[in-house]
């Protein structure tokens, strides 16, 4: 179809109409009600979308708005008609975080300040000491899963390479400053001759320039469901392998590649607590593991990318072949977001099964990562996460929706200091003395309130991270590297 032609169909559908909404304080007016595929915008988890400049257009029509729903038109177009003879005029790319995503991390760091706020948890709210899940097990790796999605949604718009290698090195030596902080508050001296140089942040850091520049060869969510099952099959045939020099073929502390890895490349004094472990569960056999929850994480990101571009609703008639009932059908079927929440939780419980089954092999052991410990934990925060996709990231945002989703997007948009400067505090309060007392700063404060023993510390560490995140988020402030 010439260019000519394209423009005359335009001009038939009638002027440029727009109806978008945004997001509480977002600074952008949102998605269009018809629009095309979003590019992508980097952050912490990477979920902040740029939608294409040029929208598609459509017929003039006035949406049906229940008053608990907020919109907002396209002011940008109407003021430019002056200068266009009437033709309203596409606005500058605008930005859109999807909710769902913000709204999933912002659990997690709720999980998170619970899991570490109990100050003497019973032993199933502790991490499993080898093999096994318990339920605090689930909070790191649900973080790299949501992780992985932003990347899909960041890599979108291309991959910039400075930025990239940038935000890795920010990130490692921030991990390194954090092993040296945490290390001071537990009383040991710093010294670079035995810093730890693996870290939870060195561990997201490498994860994610792995996962970004695979992005260069793949592209779609099929694509990233076979890299998941790859990086897990890899790492589980290399532990099968590794177990048959073990003592009766079973993996312990003792016997792990961790133990030989890590003391290679790190050297034992640059391992957690100077190896004394036996491992260090952010080694170089954890980052495998970590790729595969990661590239879990891809997979809900590019099924979100693929419902929008692949049946977003158009704005052309459906003639000749596009009326056969199986388009319409096929249309219907993606539009109102079924596409990703039965691929989505088909895949999540394949993820879990296979897990399952292969654990009768290689047990999950969170302490090094394994592939069954990395889908059967991956699995579950990619079905919360398709559901919440469908549920709130629509064209338009309910009132009530908006007021209970807010503070979980204050505590989501700020995951990278929230998690980090909560373990500092909670570790510092746990060990510094009260002034004229026996007891600790954490238990002085959790003497104070008239509530349950596992509450009395939970609720004033919840309560203080929430007040500052809704600052943050307020005054617009978000760390990220």
């Amino acid at each position: 179809m010439t260019t000519e032609s394209r423009v005359a169909r335009r001009a038939a559908t009638g002027p440029f109409v727009e109806v978008e909404t945004g997001y509480g304080d977002s600074p952008s007016p949102g998605f269009a009600r018809r629009g095309g595929l979003p590019e992508a915008d980097e952050t912490f988890a990477g979920t902040a979308v740029d939608l294409p400049a040029a929208r598609r257009s459509m017929a003039p029509e006035v949406p049906e708005t229940p008053e608990d729903e907020v919109t907002t038109s396209d002011a940008d177009a109407e003021a430019e008609q002056g200068e266009t003879g009437g033709h309203a005029v596409p606005p500058k790319k605008p930005k859109l975080r999807l909710v769902s995503l913000d709204v999933v991390r912002g659990l997690l760091v709720i999980f998170l300040l619970l899991v570490d706020s109990w100050l003497e948890p019973p032993d199933w709210f502790v991490h499993s000491p080898w093999e096994g899940i318990q339920v605090t097990d689930y909070v790191f790796p649900s973080f790299m899963v949501v992780a992985g999605a932003g990347l899909a949604l960041a890599s979108r718009g291309g991959v910039k390479p400075f930025r990239l290698l940038r935000r890795v090195v920010i990130l490692v030596a921030v991990g390194i400053a954090f092993n040296a902080a945490m290390d001071t508050i537990d009383g040991i001296p710093f010294a670079w001759a035995t810093v730890r140089l693996p870290g939870v942040l060195q561990l997201f850091a490498i994860a994610s320039l792995v996962v970004t520049l695979l992005h260069f060869a793949f592209k779609n969510w099929g694509a990233w469901a076979l890299v998941t099952l790859l990086f897990a099959a890899t790492y589980g045939l290399y532990l099968w392998g590794f177990t048959m020099g073990c003592p009766d073929a079973v993996l312990n502390t003792e016997c792990n590649p961790s133990a030989v890895w890590d003391a290679r490349i790190f050297t034992e004094p640059h391992m957690i607590y100077g190896s004394s472990l036996g491992y260090d569960p952010e080694g170089v056999p954890s980052l495998i593991g970590a790729l595969a929850s990661t590239s879990m994480g891809a997979v809900v990101g590019h099924l979100m990318l693929a419902a929008r571009r692949e049946w977003r609703e158009r704005a052309v008639p459906l003639t000749g072949w596009r009326a056969w009932p199986g388009w319409r059908l096929a249309g219907v079927f993606a539009q109102r977001r079924v596409f990703p929440l039965v691929v989505g939780l088909g895949l999540a419980a394949g993820y879990y099964a296979l897990g399952q089954l292969a654990s009768e092999v290689i047990p999950p052991i969170k302490r090094i990562w394994t592939p069954t410990f990395a889908l059967m934990s991956g699995a579950p925060v990619m079905a919360v996460m398709v559901v919440l996709h469908v549920l709130l990231d629509r064209d338009r945002i309910g009132i009530v929706q908006k007021m209970w989703t807010w503070p979980l997007v204050a505590l989501g948009r700020n995951a990278l200091l929230l998690y980090f400067g909560f373990e500092l505090f909670s570790n510092w309060l746990r060990r510094a003395p009260w002034p004229g007392e026996d007891a600790t700063m954490a238990q002085h404060i959790a003497s104070w309130l008239p509530v349950p023993e596992y509450l009395n510390f939970m609720l004033p560490m919840l309560g203080l991270w929430l007040v500052l995140a809704s600052v943050l988020h307020l005054l617009k402030w978000y760390v990220r590297a």
